[in-house]
């Protein structure tokens, strides 16, 4: 009987974007995995596996604890130095540490679980899922999923980078899974060009509640805007330009969040609301000329911005109102929506047509325009029933099949 194992440095966790996107595609799936193997204390700390799952997970950074890593040396920190101003991360500085942790982690689950006849769903956070995966691969070679939902470990400088000695690695990790699947077409085409690896798109889901709200609940006064969600780095500064040109506008925003905003929110036009349940986030949000989705315009961020689609994304084009893209024109959720129609993007407060737009928001006729659409996207590629389908595709008759590591995938050997 086959044995269906999860890793990575995050949780099914009710407290993380990741791990409500988790919920919402797999549902009764997560049920027939018979452990979940965690990285990080991210997973057992911060946001943690959901009750129903909490006597399946296994905490393999436990085992860290076995590693001694010798007290840094002159030599550590002047090649730290030399490797910063070549450009190369600590990934290139502390490999010999994190390869050390990799074994011990992939030790514990070669020596404990049976792998004989196993399948993976990993979904790799950061460097050490990959490391990990790579290592039981090579020792025991097993079929897996990957999952990407997010690429924290690239980065961009005049163009995309991994750091020094990570991109191997990835690539072996990416060519030798049975299926590559990643948050949004924008990283699909990346790994497509760099690594030669096609990849399914999976998002987390929204379904439609209501009709469209076609006419403002407030015909007149200023817009009503609202944002839903964390204010962390990705979301900081493009909700801080929002806020710079409410006044432009002729506009107001409510933001709902576990995060109090930073000074410069301070505006007459900006107002604090207590978060609210998530079953209610979507009603909430028809009550508003449109719902705010910021991503950063800064390059330090731009691994988020350009690859990702945030958790809210579909609940925006589903609520009814407009959702409002506040992002550079190169992000993943702009690239959606010139593709799909549905939003208003602004990614320029210098472009009248963008202001005009977003200005314009209680417009019987554009709210009909945009709403038309996002109704259409909702229901074709948003909804659960359409994300399940893929994830379906993806998962059913497929990773339950037994891995013969008589051969590997792509042509490839499997020898390190």
């Amino acid at each position: 009987m086959t044995k269906h194992y999860y890793l990575s440095e995050m949780a099914v966790s009710d407290k993380h974007g990741g791990g409500l996107t988790l919920q919402r595609i797999l549902q009764e799936d997560l049920k027939r995995f018979d452990a979940f193997f965690h990285l990080t204390r991210f997973a057992t700390d911060q946001c943690t596996i959901i009750n129903e799952l909490k006597n399946k997970q296994v905490n393999l950074h436990e085992f860290y604890q076995v590693v001694q890593l010798a007290p840094p040396s002159l030599r550590y920190y002047c090649s730290r130095a030399v490797a910063k101003l070549r450009r190369q991360s600590w990934f290139e500085w502390e490999r010999d540490q994190r390869v050390r942790q990799a074994a011990a982690a992939a030790a514990h689950i070669l020596d404990n679980f049976d792998l004989r006849q196993s399948s993976w769903l990993v979904v790799p956070q950061n460097i050490p899922s990959v490391l990990v995966m790579n290592r039981v691969f090579r020792s025991r070679p097993v079929d897996y999923i990957t999952w990407l939902m997010d690429d924290h470990v690239i980065k961009w400088s005049n163009g995309w980078y991994y750091p020094h000695g990570f991109e191997a690695e990835f690539a072996f990790h990416l060519r030798h899974a049975r299926k590559v699947v990643v948050i949004s077409p924008a990283m699909a085409r990346l790994y497509r060009d760099r690594f030669d690896v096609d990849a399914e798109v999976l998002f987390s889901p929204a379904d439609r509640v209501c009709s469209p709200v076609y006419q403002s609940s407030n015909p007149v006064g200023p817009v009503r805007l609202c944002y839903f969600g964390a204010i962390y780095w990705w979301q900081c500064d493009a909700l801080e330009r929002l806020v710079t040109q409410l006044a432009v506008v002729d506009a107001t925003l409510d933001l709902f969040s576990l995060h109090d905003p930073p000074a410069q929110f301070r505006s007459p036009r900006v107002s604090v609301r207590p978060p609210v349940p998530a079953k209610e986030v979507m009603s909430r949000m028809r009550g508003y000329d449109g719902v705010v989705i910021p991503a950063s315009f800064h390059e330090d961020q731009r691994n988020l911005t350009e690859l990702n689609i945030a958790t809210k994304m579909s609940e925006c084009f589903a609520s009814g109102t407009v959702p409002v893209i506040v992002a550079p024109a190169y992000a993943a959720m702009a690239q959606f929506a010139r593709e799909h129609g549905g939003a208003v993007i602004v990614s320029d407060f210098d472009d009248p047509v963008q202001v005009s737009a977003l200005r314009n928001l209680k417009a019987r006729d554009l709210r009909e325009h945009i709403l038309g659409q996002a109704r259409r996207v909702a229901e074709t590629v948003c909804s659960t029933s359409a994300i399940r389908s893929t994830w379906n595709r993806v998962w059913g008759g497929e990773i339950v099949e037994p891995f013969s590591p008589a051969g590997s995938r792509r042509g490839e050997t499997t020898s390190n």
